[in-house]
């Protein structure tokens, strides 16, 4: 079934280019060196190490007529020679959206669990935290990665009000998506609910069996605000638990600053160093970003991490990014 939507819709988007949609490429070119001093049960050494820091790009198709949108996106990671992840399909999803009925997506994608951290995260895609791309500390790995085979629903918004809906995998074995949210003057606030089926399909869920995040986000002046807390479920009686809390101060015409805090309890992930980790702690990041228009962005960083069994990692990174538009 889905075999034939692809299909005929791949066939509706080169009808619509054939008739003026909107095309458009954009690439994200980002670099990162780091410097991270680790203490580790009387060991102390240090990692110097380059990233391309998720660098990507995209081709995106769009068609509107009057209030409906027909659109693809198809997105690559780029390997820029030794600095990190390997060229890669990170999404390549289809959308229906109209303004009275909500918006249909299939394909692989980034899901509202994932969506709804990241859009709190001033650190996504710099080495503040435990990884080179993606999530800082104190949002789960779940907060990362792209799920495959995904259909979901946003509805419009209705008194404030939104939700959303969607389904990952096989029919009758997949992970099922929920999520509720609520927009008010300079705020927002909502929940996201993540069940595995019999074969986890969401990025990064395996082992896992349940989850939910509680998040919210302020606007004030040139001030941002964001929070995450998440309860995951695991696989037996186990649970783990992530929060974190974020501010970015806008300088207008130079840039921002951003301060984050995040804390993990019975928590596994990986360590900046790939080592495996399970235990709980905090962790603490600031940064200034300095813009040059709106396509160029030089930042320095410099987080501290204080876990368990004597571990501890200090750091700092000097990154740029650049995006280019066609």
């Amino acid at each position: 079934m889905f075999s034939k939507f692809f299909t005929c819709y791949l066939l509706l988007i080169i009808s619509l280019v054939s008739h003026g949609a909107e095309i458009k490429l954009t690439t994200d070119l980002r670099y990162s060196k780091g410097i991270f001093n680790i203490d580790s049960n009387s060991l102390n050494y240090q990692l110097n190490k380059t990233h391309n820091n998720a660098s990507r790009t995209a081709l995106i198709f769009n068609q509107k007529i009057r209030k409906t949108s027909f659109k693809y996106i198809y997105v690559s990671g780029l390997n820029l020679g030794g600095t990190g992840d390997v060229t890669s399909k990170f999404i390549s999803a289809y959308s229906i959206s109209n303004l009275n009925f909500g918006t249909i997506t299939y394909g692989k994608l980034t899901p509202s669990y994932k969506a709804t951290g990241k859009n709190i995260d001033p650190f996504y895609d710099t080495a503040a935290g435990t990884t080179n791309a993606g999530n800082n500390f104190g949002l789960s790995p779940l907060t990362r990665g792209f799920t495959r085979r995904t259909i979901s629903y946003t509805s419009p918004s209705i008194d404030n009000i939104r939700f959303n809906i969607g389904y990952s995998g096989a029919v009758g074995k997949g992970d099922q998506h929920l999520g509720l949210e609520y927009t008010g003057r300079n705020m927002l606030f909502g929940v996201q609910y993540l069940n595995t089926g019999d074969e986890a399909y969401v990025a990064n869920m395996d082992q896992n069996d349940k989850a939910i995040r509680l998040y919210f986000q302020k606007f004030k002046n040139s001030w941002e605000f964001g929070s995450s807390i998440e309860r995951i479920n695991h696989e037996g009686s186990t649970k783990s638990y992530y929060l974190n809390f974020s501010a970015k101060h806008y300088l207008e015409g130079i840039g921002y600053f951003s301060f984050s805090y995040g804390r993990v309890d019975n928590s596994q992930f990986n360590l900046i160093d790939s080592q495996p980790y399970f235990g709980d702690g905090v962790g603490y990041s600031s940064g200034f970003f300095y813009k040059i228009g709106n396509d160029f962005e030089l930042y320095i960083l410099g987080s501290h991490l204080d876990l368990e069994n004597s571990y501890e990692q200090n750091s700092i990174v000097l990154g740029v990014s650049k995006r280019i538009s066609l």
